[in-house]
Parts: C-alpha cells; structure tokens; sequence
C-alpha cells in the first residue's frame, strides 16, 4: 500500500506480482488509467498522512481479499542496501507479528545494533511498515489516529510507535541487513501537492497524546520511547560503538575522541540508572525470538 504524489507511485508498479498485490494512494491528481497496472488506485485530494493510510487498509479490506501481511510505504522510500524483494523474503521466514527494514534515521542517531542481523526495534520510523494479518485484524494499532492531524501528522507517528513497542514486544523484527532512506522529504503544501502532511511537535502536544493514549488503550509497560515512559525520568541515550570512537583517535581526531568518549560514558551511566528503576524500560535488541505462525 503506496501513497504520496502520483508521478512518485508509478515507479512502484513492480511490487505487483504474482504472490502479491499493488494498492496505492494519491493525493495531488488522480492517475490515469491506462497508466495503472496493478490492483487497485484511489484518489483522496488534501488527505493527510495518517487519512491516506486508513483508505488504503480500508480499501484492501472492502474488496475482500486477505493477505498474510500488509506492508504500508510512502512515495519517497529507497532501499540503500537490500531491496522490497529481500524484505518480502525475511518476513516469509521469520514471520514476525511486524517488520521494518533499518531506517536511515535510526542508523543515524544509534537507535540499533550493528552487530545483529535482526533484532527487536528500540524506536520505530513510519516510512515502510508491515503488520501480519492477526495485527490488522485486532484494530488496535491499525487503523492509524487521526485526531491530531491538524496540528501534525508526526503525533500518529508517536502514537503508532507507542502502541507497536508496547503491544508487540518480543514479536517486532527490524531487519538490520536491510536499509531504507526517504531523502526528498518536503513540506512545502504548494510543492507536496494538495496533500494536509503537517509537521513538528511541541511538548504541550505530547502531554496531550500521552493523556489520549492512556485514555483510550489503557496503561501499558514505561518503555523507553514510547508515550508511556515517564516524563520525569531521563530518556535513554544512544551513543556509537567504542570501536568506532577509538577509530577516531587512529584518524588524528583527539578532541573529537575526548567528546565521543564523554557522550559515552554518559550514556552508559544514565541508561545503567533507568535500568535499575524501571528494569523493563529498555528494550533489548535481541529480545525478538518469537515466530508468529
């Protein structure tokens, strides 16, 4: 299930095949249809994020056809390392209750562990997702939350990231050989085409979606990233490996080395206290060990 600007979609027409079916989502122009050449097309003009999303589940569910997973992506999603096919590959084998592949952003601020292959996700990126059937069929993560949308599309974010980590501990598999990048981010509305994808948050906001989750799911574990881990506690820090910080001193970088080395520390310290008062707070890469079926 593809959404975003319609020239974006077309380069997406491949993943229609024989063990699986296309459904996409434009919001600036609807295609022609002699252009599409996979299931089925929708058109949903100034549709928000998370408004797009709900559509295409709603229209994969309408027309009465039932897959094992439903993988949801934007237009601007690009495998760096890997491809859609590999990513089909490890959830048919692992069969997880949800998969992702390794997000750029997540790489970036260390929120992964290079060591491991596949592991249980620390926080999760939106980009691409895939839910097996029995996730789709509980409607508790999915459809995705709306009521936000016109202050910014990134609270759905947190509140779906939230409920994922929470309600699906131990069955998450984020891919780590697989990475994925969605580089032409734009949120100019003139430019991204008559879509409502709103962004930023304030702290105001994420007091107000803590209050809603709590509210309409109910109290959940205080895990680390999630909208249930306490305010007044200090959030978990990521920090690179050793080795690579040490790489740095190799490389001439003797500062550069004092401050990483600092940072590391730090974050050793403070994720060693969190764990001590809230020992279910941090996720453990490796705690994915479990097949769905």
């Amino acid at each position: 299930m593809v959404q975003g600007k319609a020239e974006n979609i077309v380069k997406y027409r491949f993943l229609q095949k024989s063990n699986s079916d296309l459904f996409s989502l434009s919001y600036d122009h609807p295609l022609q249809a002699d252009v599409v050449s996979w299931k089925n097309s929708t058109y949903l003009p100034r549709s928000s994020w998370a408004e797009g999303r709900n559509s295409l589940l709603e229209g994969v569910i309408n027309s009465g056809l039932e897959y094992d997973y439903y993988i949801f992506m934007d237009d601007d999603v690009e495998f760096l390392t890997g491809s859609f096919l590999r990513f089909e590959e490890l959830i048919e084998k692992h069969r997880p209750s949800y998969a992702v592949p390794l997000c750029e952003e997540i790489e970036k601020s260390y929120r992964y562990s290079p060591n491991l292959e596949i592991q249980h996700p620390v926080a999760t990126d939106q980009q691409i997702q895939a839910f097996s059937k029995s996730v789709i069929d509980d409607r508790l993560i999915v459809p995705f939350e709306t009521c936000f949308d016109k202050e910014s599309w990134w609270y759905t974010g947190e509140i779906n990231n939230s409920l994922t980590l929470t309600l699906l501990r131990g069955k998450c598999a984020q891919f780590n050989t697989l990475k994925v990048g969605n580089t032409c981010h734009i949120w100019n509305d003139k430019e991204v085409g008559q879509s409502t994808y709103l962004y930023g948050k304030e702290q105001s906001m994420m007091s107000t979606c803590r209050k809603y989750v709590v509210d309409k799911f109910g109290k959940r574990e205080p895990i680390a990233n999630t909208l249930y881990y306490p305010r007044y506690l200090p959030q978990v820090i990521y920090a690179r490996r050793w080795s690579e910080i040490f790489g740095e001193m190799q490389s001439g970088s003797y500062l550069k080395t004092i401050k990483s080395i600092g940072f590391k520390v730090r974050c050793v310290l403070v994720n060693s206290i969190i764990w001590l008062v809230v020992p279910k707070a941090i996720i453990n890469p490796r705690e994915f060990k479990s097949s769905e079926i």
